[in-house]
């Protein structure tokens, strides 16, 4: 690997530069700072191979229970209670019998989750008979013998709703086995079942029932309780984000000379690529201040346009050397860049590579080069292949990291899902302010540390990492990599942005909005 050295001086924006980044941010700036929200911080309860799993609310898009097997509120109101809004015994018969929940109290109770829903948890209830009994599921050949809710209204009327989703959550397999024509209730598993509830109109609502029908096979009897699905793992509320050094600087103005920022670049001036310590020129990347075809909207003057070519792994490959800019390697550092996908961007075939944070020393860390505590290690962003198309979150990239550490079990590095209430689910055509945190661990302990925060909400933290064993592997590079697979090449040209680099001492967080007035004095000064 060339190094191509450059001067350790912090590189700066020229006047004429930032007078132009802010112009062009001014503009762009509302939808550029506007909180993350979208169909991803929204219930999205799917039945699919990619749906409802023992570990994830949806594991096409990496959106995790809090608790393996599901989340729920019992009816006293307790996360993972043991109270059950309503409990049946059912008797193993090993003979198809049809069986009913009365649910009212469920649906009356108020849930973390869209309203317009009946959302339930089913698991055997603490204390009592722990059989397993199999239901026939919404797939299931006999129309009669389909799960239904009867809503029972005070004018005399009622209404027999079919579910939208069913799905057991079975710890023997990571997928998901929704498509089936089963699901059961015992010991070692749970089931979800979900109701789109119709509008009573003038109507009160008086009773509900939950009515299922058994399969022919049940394995001793089974108290089956009924809970509320607890989807708050998979919501989020609008966050006001930590005030962070980059507040004082609007529109980043002037933010590469604060005594705590190493580096900082907007792409604007001719010497940007001093900033780096390494290019690796793969002609996979560019600069530009517009690009229309792919829907691109300036965040702040130019950006750099990285393509993940067709038949191509790479993409982009900067170092920012720690040594080589300021002489000495940190334990801990903030790393916050803007990213945009561009409306190309369609990872389809395999998920990859995105910028983050490492101590490799060309040694260990990647490529199936296993960390061990004495080699290296990496805490590299990643991006994760699209759901299948059938899924409600398909078209969204989640993002993570994909970390090499010295507790791994494998050759391959593990990737680590971001959450933060599907913020970590990101749309095209949409700048998002993505900002890591890394502490390596003292050396004989598992405390190194790992943070995220998307647009200044936090969505990822990990505080008992072991990246070295000794005291010389330390933060060698800010990496700046973007690469799709795996070994697998990207099936097509595919774009992504990045602009408004910080490299810095302590919390970034996103740009400030600029005072236009204030914008224009500190420019002119």
């Amino acid at each position: 690997m060339t190094d191509d050295r450059r001067s350790h001086r912090r590189p700066s924006l020229s006047a004429l530069a930032r007078t132009r980044c802010l112009a062009s941010y001014l503009v762009g700036a509302a939808l550029a700072l506007a909180p993350a929200l979208s169909v991803a911080q929204q219930a999205a309860v799917y039945d699919g191979v990619d749906g409802l799993a023992c570990d994830y609310v949806n594991l096409g898009a990496g959106q995790r229970w809090r608790h393996r097997q599901g989340d729920w509120l019992d009816a006293q109101g307790e996360e993972q209670g043991s109270a059950p809004f309503a409990q049946l015994t059912i008797k193993s018969t090993n003979q198809v019998q049809a069986v009913e929940w009365p649910v009212t109290s469920v649906l009356a109770a108020p849930q973390p989750n869209a309203t317009s829903k009946a959302q339930l948890l089913l698991r055997i209830v603490p204390g009592g008979a722990a059989g397993t009994v199999e239901f026939q599921s919404r797939e299931s050949q006999s129309t009669n013998a389909r799960p239904m809710l009867v809503l029972t209204y005070s004018d005399g009327t009622h209404n027999d709703v079919a579910p939208v989703a069913d799905a057991v959550l079975d710890c023997s397999t990571y997928r998901g086995l929704g498509q089936l024509d089963k699901f059961g209730v015992g010991a070692d598993r749970n089931s979800v079942i979900v109701f789109e509830v119709p509008s009573a109109g003038t109507r009160k609502l008086t009773r509900a029932t939950l009515r299922l029908t058994t399969t022919d096979h049940q394995y001793g009897d089974a108290a089956v309780g009924v809970y509320a699905l607890d989807l708050g793992s998979a919501t989020a509320s609008a966050a006001t984000p930590p005030r962070g050094l980059a507040a004082s600087y609007p529109g980043d103005s002037g933010i590469e000379a604060d005594r705590d920022v190493y580096m900082a670049t907007g792409f604007d001036t001719l010497n940007w690529r001093s900033a780096w310590s390494y290019i690796r020129n793969t002609g996979t990347f560019d600069i530009v201040a517009s690009d229309p075809a792919r829907k691109f909207e300036a965040l702040s003057g130019n950006a750099l346009r990285v393509n993940l070519a067709k038949g191509d792994n790479f993409g982009l490959d900067f170092h920012y050397a720690f040594a080589d800019k300021v002489g000495s390697e940190p334990e801990e550092v903030y790393f916050r860049y803007y990213l945009r996908f561009g409306d190309d961007w369609r990872p389809d075939l395999d998920g990859g590579k995105l910028p983050g944070i490492s101590g490799t020393y060309n040694r260990a860390g990647w490529g199936l080069r296993q960390s061990d505590g004495t080699n290296g290690w990496s805490m590299r962003g990643s991006f994760a292949r699209w759901t299948e198309r059938a899924n409600p979150l398909y078209g969204l990239t989640a993002i993570g990291t994909y970390a090499y550490h010295a507790d791994m079990k494998d050759y391959n590095g593990e990737p680590w899902n971001w959450d933060g209430g599907g913020r970590s689910l990101l749309a095209r055509n949409r700048w998002y302010c993505i900002e890591q945190y890394a502490k390596v661990n003292t050396p004989g302990r598992s405390d190194g540390v790992l943070r995220a925060w998307i647009d200044g909400v936090l969505v990822y933290e990990r505080t008992n990492i072991r990246m070295r064993t000794i005291p010389t592997l330390k933060i060698e590079m800010v990496w700046m990599n973007v690469y799709h697979g795996g070994t697998e090449p990207s099936p097509r040209d595919q774009h992504l942005y990045i602009d408004n680099v910080v490299i810095a001492k302590r919390y970034i967080g996103p740009m400030a909005r600029p005072d236009t007035q204030a914008s224009k004095t500190r420019v002119a000064n």
